[in-house]
């Protein structure tokens, strides 16, 4: 209870603060966690939803307080770096290897520590640090080291840019050699106070004044040897001195100085005498303190206590009186002296005295049973996961499905269980805020899509489970893509051994969101013919019917295509939805957007809640999500009882197609995020050089050859990638073709000798531009036909990457005997376990559809010299290799770009020839 009343008066409290710096976010999470630390992720979860604080911030507050406690299982600390936040990602997983049973638990955890690091972006000292931990627990990263010599480049060339805008301190190091010294300790006895003052006073006349740490700098630079304990308690001495001016000479003190018995016993003793003296002036704080007790402390070698102790007790004899700002400033003080029931008094007194100005609209209103969190922490961790995966954001969602299954990598199975009984039917309600409408079918879909994933990999974790699945698969309320993952858990279930007992059950699988009728053959184009009668009918009765307001673009876009599968016109599809919303859920209102208390609140800005045509929002407001969902439950009650038409000119399953629209991008039950490889572990070397206006036209032949060539042997034969710099911005494409050896050097000058690179296409595999004509062959061996994105094309974690990336034809495999692992990254030839081929893929997600930071992503096909070589001997053919280069200044939305009166320039091409003999050729 008494938690909650601090969130609540900590978000009244915030209302009045000018910046959010002034407010202290970290103090009070912890504050909450520290009185309960299953409440402080209910509170988290209602701030969250609401969009007060910032979540990405105060999470990692809230979890390494409480593993540091004991209160969390480092391993559900781990887990929750799925959600992209401030993490310390090494000191998590150091916590979590000092649990591990065993090495492979410990591989497990630092694997995915690393998977999950390299799709940010970190600074050098946490990859050593990362690196650190790993080898105290014996643990080996073959690209670990390659990261941190990236990491160190690039940090580098950051510094020495920063040093360029630098403050010149030259002219002062001169002025401060300039001065005379020794007219300023001519006759100073530094071991006596008075002495050191008139010192000080010659200092200060000086016109103009300079900094004070030089002159305590010269003072500790003249002290005799064997005296500096005296010059310490001679400053002690000096009543004209201040905190301030002690802090000073703390900072000055020569190296070595703190650690002489002498120095320090006189450090500890000045120390006491300075706060005795300013005793109304020493405060604790975390904007500013005169003097930093705890530096001041370690340097003496006392505990602050003590030094408390002496500040309280001049106090007490002080005969001054103490001002109220003085007053508020004592609590820091004072603070640390009281017990846990002490301070619990003095919390609520303080917190007593907010009731009278507290409203029932401030925060979570007055306190209510249903705010009440679960008995154990774990429920508290999987409320706060359940509330995420119904978040309307979509890339929060999917956060929350990564970890979901992050949990069953790890092997926690208590977040797992209690969020599995939230599914089922359990109270969240601590966990959302009561006055905006939870999006429960979001959380149970995307747990779902987790689940499914999972299964994949620990079925022996989602096996319990199985009853909660087959409810959903069979008879819970009818809703497509929430049916399809159940049912797709489920086989993977079953196909790992588990589930035997119930023989039937693949059978009964088989025809979930299947059509139990026979298709009607029909031409799509002539299905929805008496849709215009159906739609005048609608109009005349319009002014009878309940009304709900759609959007311009949920009727044709996204109930028309379904209405076409089973030649249903759009009306009859919104009036179903429309039946769903208000029948089976017992929802009112026209959901006009400003009937959104989400919308009322401010919490969706600019354009968040924007889509057009059938894309997907980023975020979801309550018209969309509501319409979303019951479209999916009239879909599967169409399949259960209407036919579906088939269009004879057309040979896929025209639901399942419709089905696919809305589903993952991989067939495979596969990720996006599954693909995404981490950026390459290169740096141009443009990026090391200085920025200048003429660098877009600085493309120079050397650059198409170290493109073509890697350091490290691989050459690139295939993809578009661009590398981004300050301002600069590097776009590369390359693409190869076989050709016939004969006709290959007239195609090379041919090519070479265009005007415009795009007047002519390099084909792949499937290209239509292929040649093969009276003895000249143009033949493709690269597949690159990406395909739509689906659901998870929001993950960020997925990074906006295409998919399937580029790969050999099917005649290259077969005529190389190529095989490769799961996600087609390498490329081996059968029998061999040394690495032909490479495939990769990066890229970056972008929160906001107006962001202009552009950002590196890529993908291309690296192949070893030597493999083409063979490839060429065997095929007989020679093969072309073009390279674009494109270059550009980028400038932000507030910065003049000196290229706006320049005319568009086509990119720097060049074209080479690999012959079957190993000898490339060029013009």
């Amino acid at each position: 209870m008494i938690a909650y009343r601090l969130a609540r008066c900590a978000e009244l409290t915030y209302d009045y603060v000018i910046r959010d710096k002034h407010f202290d976010w970290e103090a009070t999470v912890k504050a909450i966690s520290g009185l309960c630390g299953k409440s402080s992720f209910a509170i988290l979860s209602r701030w969250r939803d609401r969009d007060f604080g910032w979540a990405e911030r105060l999470l990692p507050i809230a979890v390494n307080f409480l593993v540091s406690r004991g209160d969390v299982d480092p391993k559900v600390a781990l887990a929750l770096i799925g959600f992209r936040a401030q993490w310390n990602e090494p000191l998590l997983l150091k916590s979590v290897l000092a649990a591990c049973a065993d090495k492979a638990e410990k591989e497990t955890a630092a694997e995915f520590t690393y998977r999950y690091m390299t799709l940010g972006q970190h600074r050098v000292g946490r990859w050593r640090e990362l690196k650190r931990i790993l080898a105290e627990h014996g643990i080996a990263h073959s690209e670990l080291d390659e990261q941190i010599a990236l990491s160190e480049r690039e940090e580098q060339f950051n510094k020495s840019r920063e040093k360029s805008y630098d403050i010149d301190h030259t002219t002062d190091r001169e002025i401060k050699h300039g001065i005379n010294w020794n007219a300023i300790f001519d006759g100073i006895d530094l071991c006596v106070a008075n002495d050191i003052s008139l010192a000080y006073r010659r200092f200060e006349d000086l016109d103009p004044s300079y900094y004070n740490e030089w002159f305590f700098e010269e003072a500790c630079r003249r002290i005799q040897v064997g005296k500096e304990a005296e010059l310490v308690i001679a400053i002690a001495g000096v009543t004209d001195f201040d905190l301030y001016h002690l802090r000073i000479f703390l900072e000055q003190l020569p190296n070595g100085w703190e650690n002489r018995l002498a120095v320090k016993s006189a450090l500890a003793q000045a120390l006491k005498t300075f706060c005795r003296r300013c005793c109304m002036e020493v405060t604790r704080s975390r904007y500013y303190e005169a003097l930093p007790l705890n530096t001041a402390c370690r340097l003496a070698g006392i505990p602050e206590d003590d030094v408390v102790d002496v500040v309280l007790t001049a106090i007490s004899e002080a005969t001054e009186v103490a001002s109220a700002n003085r007053l508020f400033t004592l609590v820091g003080l004072l603070a640390p002296k009281l017990k846990v029931s002490e301070a619990l008094e003095a919390l609520s007194f303080g917190l007593d005295l907010f009731d009278p100005v507290l409203e029932d609209t401030d925060g979570d209103g007055p306190w209510s049973p249903k705010l009440e969190p679960p008995a154990e922490i774990e429920g508290s961790v999987a409320g706060y996961i359940w509330g995420c995966l119904a978040a309307p954001q979509a890339s929060l969602r999917w956060e929350a499905a990564h970890v979901v299954r992050a949990l069953c990598t790890l092997g926690d199975e208590k977040v797992l269980d209690h969020l599995i009984r939230i599914a089922n039917g359990a109270s969240a309600d601590a966990f959302c805020d009561a006055h905006l409408h939870f999006y429960k079918l979001h959380a149970r879909q995307w747990l779902l899509i987790a689940l499914a994933r999972a299964a994949k990999e620990h079925s022996e974790l989602i096996s319990p489970y199985a009853d909660f699945l087959s409810k959903l698969a069979f008879t819970g309320e009818p809703h497509v893509l929430i049916q399809e993952f159940a049912k797709r858990t489920i086989l993977d279930l079953l196909d790992a051994g588990f589930l035997e007992s119930q023989r039937d059950l693949r059978h009964r699988l088989a025809v979930i969101n299947t059509s139990p009728f026979l298709p009607i053959e029909s031409k799509s184009c002539q299905r929805s013919e008496d849709g215009e009668t159906d739609r005048k009918t609608k109009l005349g009765n319009e002014s009878d019917e309940d009304r709900f307001y759609f959007g311009i673009d949920m009727g044709p876009y996204w109930f028309a295509p379904l209405g076409l599968r089973f030649a249903k016109p759009q009306a009859n599809i919104e009036r179903e939805v429309l039946s769903v919303i208000r029948s089976n859920w017992k929802l009112s209102g026209g959901n006009r957007w400003d009937e959104d208390e989400r919308h009322q609140r401010k919490i969706f800005r600019d354009m968040q809640t924007y889509h057009s045509h059938g894309s997907y929002p980023r975020v979801d407001e309550l018209r969309f999500y509501l319409s979303y969902h019951a479209m999916m439950v009239v879909a599967a009650k169409l399949l259960a009882t209407t036919p579906v038409h088939h269009d004879p000119e057309y040979s896929e399953d025209e639901f399942n197609d419709w089905l696919r629209c809305h589903d993952l991008s991989r067939q495979d039950g596969g990720w996006l995020a599954d693909r995404r490889d981490p950026i390459p572990l290169e740096r141009p070397t443009w990026k090391d050089e200085k920025e200048t206006d003429e660098w877009p036209w600085s493309i120079a032949r050397n650059d198409f050859d170290q493109i073509l060539m890697m350091p490290d042997g691989r050459m690139n034969l295939w993809g578009r990638w661009t590398w981004v710099s300050g301002h600069r911005e590097e776009s590369t494409r390359v693409y190869s073709a076989l050709v016939s050896s004969d006709r290959s050097m007239a195609l090379l000058r041919a090519l070479q000798s265009v005007d415009d690179p795009y007047a002519y296409r390099i084909p792949d595999a499937f290209d239509n531009l292929q040649i093969d004509f009276d003895g000249f062959q143009l033949k493709g061996w690269i597949v690159d036909q990406s395909l739509d994105s689906g659901i998870d094309k929001q993950d960020p974690w997925a990074g906006a990457i295409r998919y399937p990336p580029p790969e050999p034809a099917a005649y290259i495999i077969d005529a190389m005997k190529l095989n490769s692992d799961t996600e087609h990254r390498r490329w081996f030839v059968q029998g061999h376990c040394i690495d032909v081929a490479w495939s990769h893929v990066w890229g970056y997600y972008q929160d906001e559809d107006n962001d202009k930071t552009k950002h590196e992503t890529g993908e291309r096909f690296q192949a070893s010299f030597e493999f083409i070589v063979s490839l060429l001997r065997k095929l007989s053919m020679d093969l072309i290799v073009e390279i674009q280069i494109e270059r550009r200044l980028r400038y932000s939305r507030w910065e003049r770009s000196k290229e706006d009166d320049i005319r568009f320039t086509p990119p720097s091409t060049r074209l080479f020839l690999i012959k079957s003999d190993g000898s490339i050729n060029t013009l």
